[in-house]
């Protein structure tokens, strides 16, 4: 069984996570469960976030009515003042007692600002959790929904079924997506080699689980703002078969950045319907 993971007092909690992994679900866990300010995706360029007025008698919050929704356009000097004004923001914080839940997706920075990761993994007042999604396919497939549909979230109390056309997914942009999660993969263990994993299938059907995946709160039942979405998203692809078998063999050509598809994650239970899962090849042919 997987160790609880230990959160420590006078920290900022930031999440690392892979793009939709439940980041938004575990950040309003933590908030609610530890009484720290959420963020949202804190370190992140891609969306608008919060600003604040930081003195050493306090603070005012300066909420944009457009948080949340994606940012301008910016450029790489840009997005890094971006990054560096938001992690200074979070020293002032600290400095007076404030502390936070906050996101940061993962690998997104590596183009304009690779040694962002080295300044983050330095700081002494941020606990850091690596939050990732084990059915990595599925992650790229449900980005793919949330483009086609602008619909990120379900905030009814109800599941909610997006309506979206099929469509044809090339082999080629999976390969890339893949790569650059591949690539997200190395910089954490780089630079993050201690951080703790928690994966979204730990928590996926029963939020409440998180309880026992962390010590160091009171232990009480919350409610969450959303819902889950209906639907299996793969039955919208047109080349299923295809898909499924290319991402079959990427991850047995990988497995070191799969360990989840060869018995190295047992706390891990894929649901039954998403389908097809990735094999161990080599099992198969020592069989034939």
């Amino acid at each position: 069984m997987q160790s609880s993971i230990k959160l420590k007092e006078n920290k900022h909690l930031g999440i690392l996570f892979q793009p939709r992994s439940g980041s938004h679900v575990l950040r309003n866990f933590l908030s609610n469960m530890t009484s720290r300010l959420d963020l949202g995706e804190y370190l992140s360029t891609n969306s608008v976030n919060l600003e604040f007025n930081i003195k050493e008698d306090g603070y005012t919050i300066i909420d944009k009515s457009n948080r949340g929704k994606l940012a301008p356009t910016l450029t790489n000097d840009e997005r890094k003042d971006v990054l560096d004004t938001n992690l200074n923001t979070l020293q002032k914080m600290s400095d007076i007692g404030l502390y936070s839940v906050f996101g940061m997706p993962i690998g997104n920075h590596l183009k304009f600002y690779p040694e962002f990761s080295k300044i983050l993994s330095s700081r002494q007042d941020i606990q850091l959790i690596s939050l990732l999604r084990a059915d990595v396919l599925y992650s790229i497939i449900s980005i793919v929904i949330c483009l086609r549909t602008q619909i990120w979230h379900n905030y009814s109390s109800k599941p909610v079924n997006r309506k979206a056309e099929s469509f044809y997914l090339p082999i080629d942009g999976l390969e890339k997506d893949l790569n650059q999660y591949i690539r997200a993969l190395q910089d954490i263990e780089q630079n993050f080699n201690n951080v703790e994993v928690l994966y979204y299938e730990e928590f996926q059907f029963n939020v409440n689980s998180l309880r026992n995946k962390f010590d160091g709160f009171p232990k009480r039942i919350i409610s969450m703002p959303w819902s889950k979405f209906q639907g299996n998203y793969k039955d919208l692809i047109i080349n299923l078969k295809e898909v499924e078998n290319y991402y079959e063999q990427f991850v047995n050509e990988h497995r070191e950045y799969f360990p989840q598809y060869f018995g190295k994650v047992p706390c891990v239970q894929f649901p039954a319907c998403h389908g097809h899962q990735p094999r161990d090849l080599s099992q198969l042919q020592l069989v034939v």
